[in-house]
């Protein structure tokens, strides 16, 4: 499983139900790893996956309206 090639990025200009299907797939598949026994792939996909969730987190409440991205001019 390949978690590093999502680009991870705050946009306001994205499905929030694909990208949150596509999301609960990664962290799905890297819980998966660990009671299977690839310890050293879990931990290691670990830190990719917690930023990920992170930026989408920021992106939807970006999306909802509660945070605002102002672009400098």
């Amino acid at each position: 499983m390949i978690i590093g090639t999502k680009i991870v990025e705050l946009t306001d200009d994205f499905d929030v139900n694909a990208m949150w299907q596509s999301r609960f797939i990664h962290v799905a598949g890297v819980l998966v790893l660990h009671p299977l026994g690839f310890i050293e792939a879990f931990y290691f996909s670990l830190p990719f996956v917690i930023l990920s969730v992170c930026s989408d987190i920021m992106s939807t409440l970006v999306a909802l309206g509660y945070i605002k991205i102002d672009y400098p001019d």
